[in-house]
C-alpha cells in the first residue's frame, strides 16, 4: 500500500517487510505528520522503523550500519562530519538521548532522520506521541518532537546508535539529485 502524500512524497509503504527483521519501513516527512501513516503504523503490531522521507540511505543501511533489535528504541546519528545549521543536532547522555533540536548551542553530532520503535518499546512511542499531539496539531508536530518528549525521562530516552562511514544524502530539492 503506498500512499502518495506531501505534494508527491510517498508517505507509506505497507507490506515492505526488512528480511531478518519482520519490521515495516514507513517513510515520514520531516516536519509533518500524516494522520493515515500514524493510524495504520498503531495499528500495526510489529516492531517499525521510521525514516524521513527525503534522506536517502544505502542498501545496506538497515543490516550493515543500523541493524535494529527487535527490542530498540533508537535513533540514527552521525558525528563525523560538520553539521550544518538547518540540521537536527542531538546531545547524548550514557548512550540515551537527552537533547534534541535544530537550536542547540552545543550537541555531539547530528539525528539523521530514522528511528527504531521496537515491539516492547510500542506503549512508551506511542503515549509520547499522544503527549505532542494533545499540544500540537498534526500538521505542526514532527517526529523529532516526539523524540524530545521522549528524552524527558532516562528510561524513555531512545538509544543513540552513532553511525560511521555511512553515504546518504538528503533531497529537499531537484538540484540536489543532480
Amino acid at each position: 500500500v503506498t500512499q502518495n502524500v506531501f505534494g508527491g512524497v510517498t508517505g507509506f509503504t505497507g507490506g515492505h517487510k526488512l528480511a531478518h527483521h519482520h519490521q515495516v519501513v514507513a517513510r515520514g516527512h520531516e516536519g509533518a505528520f500524516h494522520r493515515g501513516i500514524f493510524a495504520a503504523l498503531r495499528d500495526f503490531a510489529a516492531a517499525f522503523i521510521l525514516t524521513n522521507a527525503d534522506h536517502l540511505f544505502p542498501a545496506d543501511m538497515y543490516t550493515r550500519h543500523f541493524a535494529p533489535a527487535a527490542d530498540a528504541l533508537q535513533i540514527a546519528c552521525e558525528r563525523e562530519r560538520p553539521v550544518l545549521p538547518d540540521e537536527m543536532k542531538v546531545i547524548e547522555k550514557d548512550g540515551g538521548l537527552l537533547a534534541i533540536s535544530k537550536t542547540l548551542p552545543k550537541y555531539d553530532g547530528a539525528y539523521i532522520g530514522t528511528t527504531v520503535i521496537g515491539q516492547t518499546h510500542r506503549a512508551t512511542y506511542w503515549s509520547a506521541f499522544d503527549r505532542v499531539h494533545a499540544a500540537q496539531d498534526l500538521a505542526s508536530a514532527s517526529v523529532e518532537m516526539v523524540l524530545h518528549e521522549l528524552a524527558q525521562e532516562p528510561v524513555t530516552a531512545p538509544r543513540v546508535c552513532w553511525l560511521s562511514g555511512l553515504k546518504w544524502f538528503e533531497v529537499d530539492t531537484p538540484e540536489d539529485l543532480a
